[in-house]
């Protein structure tokens, strides 16, 4: 049996040259991102992100476990009332961005897992887009939980859509960050922009 070393990046780099029909129009430059490579300039990129599916439904197996036990401290009441009035409040305008803002970056894996021009970044994508429906889903979970106890947690569904200010700036944000990005420009602005700015700071400030 040949170890995973010696079959993974076959499995990782899998592609194929077409020639039943033009690489532009199954990867238009529109969708895929400039500079728009010739296929052969594709196939030296090294994808860091390295595992096989099985191996990552193993690692989120392990991550829902931690998940039910922070739904388990989040939902007691006593550990609730005792924290800050402005944490919670802070709380409730993380928990009505992040969804919203995470299902948006769902539909840009997708899209990258689609017009991605390299095989090992599109399998990346599809991780992406699972990763990222459960960072959607989560704090869905867990502020359906506080209803009980705020009933603003519920604006997790409904804030985003609102004309307040920041849900009008943090949808302009999603919107050309997330849903109209190529390829390209997504890979680039989640990990400088969302991931590290966005993300990152309000667990900063959360913290």
């Amino acid at each position: 049996m040949l170890k995973r070393d010696q079959w993974l990046d076959l499995a990782r780099k899998l592609d194929w040259d077409f020639s039943y029909v033009d690489p532009k129009e199954v990867y238009p430059e529109v969708l895929s991102g400039k500079p728009w490579l010739p296929h052969s300039e594709w196939k030296d990129w090294d994808e860091p992100y390295r595992t096989s599916y099985a191996e990552y439904v193993v690692n989120q197996h392990a991550k829902e476990a931690s998940v039910q036990a922070v739904r388990e401290a989040v939902g007691r009441v006593e550990d609730y009332q005792a924290l800050d009035p402005s944490w919670i409040n802070g709380l409730k305008l993380h928990a009505a961005t992040l969804p919203l803002a995470e299902f948006a970056a769902v539909i840009g894996n997708l899209r990258a897992a689609r017009f991605g021009r390299d095989s090992a970044w599109r399998t990346t994508a599809a991780f992406g887009a699972l990763d990222e429906t459960r960072h959607a889903q989560i704090p869905l979970l867990l502020m359906h939980d506080l209803v009980r106890w705020s009933p603003q947690f519920d604006w997790t569904h409904r804030f985003f859509h609102t004309d307040n200010w920041v849900a009008i700036a943090g949808r302009h944000l999603v919107d050309e960050l997330l849903l109209t990005s190529n390829p390209i420009e997504f890979a680039i602005a989640t990990n400088f922009v969302f991931e590290t700015g966005f993300t990152n700071l309000q667990f900063v400030g959360l913290s």
